[in-house]
């Protein structure tokens, strides 16, 4: 009930692909889009139809990579990790042709020191819960930080994850939980503690979704996940419209 009368399913339909989120936030720090193909096309990160050859090649171009579904994607599934100096062109080609789905391929992300520290392998990000009202605020509901365990490349609990809390100061909370409702008073890789970490640039985080959730009038109610650059910058992973 709540999510439709905030949000607008239909439109969402049509502009809700990853590969328009070049338009969609121009700026917004994103990570290196290298090629996306929509609809059996294939096109450069400034959004010029190029063919296989020339999408494969820039792919080739750089070390690691992610291949993500680009619509009705959730939890981390339809996402593809590649690094190059291990997977051979003929893997990769496969691996493209194969995927029937719309995608974009985003370069590997060197996030922020301190959120490797709690997990190296996955890139661990901010999820934020914003409500745009009918003043034109923008209320920041819910934040928690998305963690995976082990080797995980994905955060997403529904993937194996654990989901920590985080307070309007940006320091986390005291225990962390799954998706089974198992708790966590240390990171289970790490042992790091929760609540002596403190997110860096936390008002630069909210300001970013709070500017960017100005910009779907139609999509009041939006979850996004924002990542953090190896100089501790904010960066828009994906708007859950």
């Amino acid at each position: 009930y709540i999510d439709p009368f905030f949000n607008d399913w239909e439109m969402a339909k049509y502009i809700d692909h990853k590969g328009l989120y070049r338009l969609m936030f121009p700026n917004a720090k994103q990570p290196k889009l290298l090629a996306y193909r929509m609809n059996g096309f294939w096109f450069d990160d400034a959004g010029c139809m190029m063919d296989f050859s020339e999408a494969l090649s820039c792919i080739q171009s750089v070390k690691t990579c992610f291949i993500k579904q680009a619509v009705d994607s959730e939890g981390g599934h339809g996402i593809v990790f590649v690094d190059n100096s291990i997977v051979s062109n003929i893997e990769l080609e496969t691996t493209l042709f194969n995927l029937s789905f719309d995608v974009v391929v985003q370069e590997g992300l060197s996030q922020s020191k301190t959120l490797a520290s709690i997990n190296s392998s996955s890139v661990n990000t901010i999820r934020l819960l914003t409500l745009l009202r009918r003043d034109g605020t923008v209320k920041i509901y819910s934040v928690v930080l998305r963690m995976g365990i082990g080797g995980a490349k994905v955060d997403n609990a529904s993937s194996g994850g654990i989901t920590v809390g985080v307070e309007d100061d940006g320091r986390l909370k005291s225990c962390a939980y799954s998706s089974k409702g198992e708790r966590f008073d240390r990171h289970p890789t790490s042992l790091v503690r929760f609540d002596d970490f403190v997110i860096p640039n936390f008002e630069i985080v909210k300001q970013t979704v709070i500017d960017q959730a100005k910009n779907f009038p139609h999509f009041r109610l939006v979850s996004w996940d924002i990542a953090l650059d190896d100089t501790d910058q904010p960066v828009v992973i994906e708007a859950n419209l």
